[in-house]
């Protein structure tokens, strides 16, 4: 912070109070502050989990650390919240009941304003009434149904649409709304005021079978997540760790629509994500918390990772693991000649020696009927012959055989149109049924 800052807006009082400052390029800001007698708790969880949802693909605000310097903070001289004039006094009394780091300076998170005209939030069911472009119910949108796994990796445990914003934007002379998600100062063990309980990810704020549980055994059984909020490291983290987390049952505070319709093809699209992401990644995002504990920065790496090997593990049985569909071509004609594949549960040493079987359709692209071409056949390498056909369109089913892993026998069927460059024209994943 080396340029004035002038308060333009301000929220003195709250559970967040913080201010909205212009700075010398005339760019607004919305700064956020730590609780009292917790420094870098919200802020550092602000920013760096800001930056995982960016990389994991969704629209987000510009948020920056930054390290207040009050002696170049200006009040807009009209500026009044509620009738009464704010003055330097009171920006100095918010500034002054915030976390302060161990040399007495007190960081912040800076959040940019977002391009073009803010519209409010967007929900998790439904669609937009006034969106052209918004035509599948939310519920049923895999970006949002994944949130069950990438919120379970972080704890982003307030999933609520007032955590969402949507902006009427104009670029290169299109108009239309962008959806971002917003405010992840209650990641991790963060619940932005304070640490978190521990309840976080383990249960909704009201659920009634734990509460009924405890009740009528008389308090003889507890919860297992509650000595969580009372025992942990850093105060920077809160109480996030990897050792109690359950992926399958993680919680966010409240239902989300979204979440409650994840299926297994959502969250095995979320792990093939998460499954990108290497410690060298997460260790540069962290880094950006500029975590000032001793230990705090390598604990929440190494949790971060744990996590993620606990949630691929968790899902990759639930569904046949195969990604990475791509057709080889033969010489000397260079005609298209195998379709070749990945195991994902394999690259990731989950098991081994799997069998697949396979069988060759040709495929009418107008029905979507079936006529087989091949017996089914089963081989133990990930890549196949394409048989002779005289078809436009083929199609292929593979099955995963593996002892212990039952749900990879639901097929996936590849489709192909082989006068294509890219062949690969269609991908379905059946979920697996479990017998009854």
């Amino acid at each position: 912070m080396d340029h004035p800052w002038t308060v333009v807006a301000a929220k003195t009082e709250g559970i967040t109070p913080g201010f909205t400052i212009e700075d010398a390029r005339g760019d607004r800001y919305i700064i956020k502050f730590d609780p009292g007698g917790y420094p870098q708790l919200a802020t550092s969880a602000e920013v760096i989990g800001t930056l995982f949802f960016y990389a994991l693909g969704y629209h987000v605000p510009e948020n920056y650390r930054v390290i207040l310097n009050p002696e170049l903070i200006r009040v807009a001289p009209d500026l009044r919240v509620n009738g009464r004039r704010i003055t330097r006094k009171d920006i100095m009394r918010i500034i002054r009941n915030a976390g302060h780091l161990r040399d007495g300076s007190v960081q912040v998170m800076a959040s940019k304003y977002l391009p073009g005209k803010p519209l409010g939030p967007f929900l998790y069911h439904g669609t937009r009434s006034d969106d052209p472009n918004d035509i599948f119910p939310h519920e049923h949108r895999r970006e949002l149904r994944a949130l069950k796994v990438f919120g379970a990796w972080l704890n982003h445990h307030d999933m609520r649409n007032i955590n969402t914003l949507d902006m009427y934007v104009e670029e290169n002379g299109r108009h239309f709304i962008r959806h971002y998600l917003i405010d992840f100062g209650a990641l991790f063990g963060s619940d932005v005021v304070e640490p978190q309980t521990g309840r976080a990810g383990f249960e909704y704020i009201v659920e009634w079978g734990p509460i009924l549980k405890s009740f009528f055994s008389l308090g003889l059984w507890d919860r297992p997540w509650r000595k969580l909020g009372l025992h942990y490291r850093y105060r920077s983290i809160g109480p996030y760790e990897a050792d109690l987390f359950d992926p399958l049952n993680w919680r966010s505070d409240y239902p989300n629509a979204a979440v409650l319709h994840a299926r297994a093809d959502d969250a095995f699209w979320a792990v093939r994500i998460l499954m990108k992401f290497t410690e060298a990644m997460v260790r540069v995002m962290v880094k950006e918390g500029h975590l000032e504990e001793p230990g705090a920065e390598e604990y929440l790496v190494q949790t971060i990772m744990k996590r993620r090997d606990k949630i691929i593990r968790a899902y990759l049985p639930h569904i046949n693991p195969l990604h990475q569909f791509h057709v080889t071509r033969e010489a000397p004609d260079n005609t298209w000649s195998s379709l070749c594949f990945r195991n994902a549960a394999e690259d990731f040493g989950i098991t081994r020696g799997s069998m697949y079987r396979i069988q060759w359709f040709d495929f009418d692209n107008e029905t979507g009927q079936m006529i087989p071409l091949s017996e089914k056949l089963d081989v133990k390498t990930p890549c196949v012959r394409i048989p002779p056909h005289q078809a436009t369109f083929l199609a292929v089913t593979i099955e995963t055989w593996n002892t212990g892993y039952p749900a990879w026998r639901a097929p996936v069927t590849v489709i192909l149109d082989l006068r294509r460059d890219h062949p690969i024209v269609g991908l379905r994943r059946s979920l697996f049924q479990q017998p009854q």
